[in-house]
């Protein structure tokens, strides 16, 4: 059974990136970017890669109006596992009075059960290497909780279909679609009319990528996230370190 092992960077700009230079443009921030989605298949891991993103925002208002965005980032991961991942997590207002991305760099490292991460535009030259507490043995469920999961999964199921979508190529790798539509019946959340909210996923059985995902609902718009450019082998090991120059801060979580 696939075990989805990673998804990260949340909220981006509508601006473009490049790898390591960025190219900003006066756009407003209304892309929400997760990173690509990699799929753990039993006894195969993922290979070593370097791919390109674009995630595009669209969504019509109910006054006609509409918003669109487009943001480009980069992700990479080598043989050890480790993961770097380009993200923002807002816009800040620069000094020229436009909005640009608060640029942020992630690196997961499984192997020692860290997270390194720093800031691109920022003032502040700083790597933060977050450890995180060692897992604990969860507290059994009370029958009331049991009861409450087992409802909210016959919800979830009663409320779901899944649609097979047949394969095609992307960026030159072979894949494989499936659609998920999740239902929210009328006036269970106050809206008069049932609503469908769709998560769309291709990914590509050789590498455990997905290559393609759009999902896409009537209060979130639609949301693509296309892998243009993948480069299977060992990326660069520099970009799994902070800059030269950059101080390196310890933050330990207690358990």
């Amino acid at each position: 059974m696939q075990r989805l092992v990673l998804c990260s960077a949340i909220l981006a700009s509508s601006l473009i990136f490049a790898a390591v230079s960025i190219a900003q443009s006066p756009s407003p921030c209304f892309v929400n970017a997760n990173g690509i989605r990699i799929y753990d298949r039993a006894n195969v891991k993922p290979p070593p890669f370097s791919a390109t993103i674009q995630t595009t925002y669209e969504q019509k208002l109910a006054d006609g109006n509409s918003i669109r965005g487009i943001l480009i980032t980069h992700e990479y991961r080598d043989t050890s596992g480790r993961i770097r991942t380009e993200s923002s997590m807002r816009c800040v207002l620069g000094l020229d009075g436009q909005f640009h991305p608060d640029l942020r760099i992630s690196v997961w490292d499984p192997a020692a059960g860290t997270t390194i991460w720093w800031e691109v535009n920022g003032s502040e030259k700083t790597a933060h290497i977050f450890h995180p507490p060692k897992p604990t043995a969860a507290a059994p469920l009370s029958s009331e909780q049991l009861q409450i999961r087992a409802l909210t999964q016959a919800s979830w199921t009663k409320n779901t279909r899944h649609e097979s979508l047949g394969t095609r190529t992307i960026a030159g790798f072979l894949t494989e679609g499936s659609r998920q539509i999740t239902t929210t019946p009328a006036g269970e959340q106050g809206n008069e009319e049932p609503l469908e909210n769709s998560d769309e996923v291709w990914f590509a059985a050789d590498t455990g990528i997905a290559m393609l995902s759009i999902q896409e609902g009537p209060r979130s718009g639609r949301t693509t996230q296309e892998v243009t450019d993948l480069q299977l082998g060992e990326p660069d090991v520099s970009l799994f370190a902070p800059p030269v120059g950059y101080r390196v801060e310890e933050q330990r979580s207690t358990p």
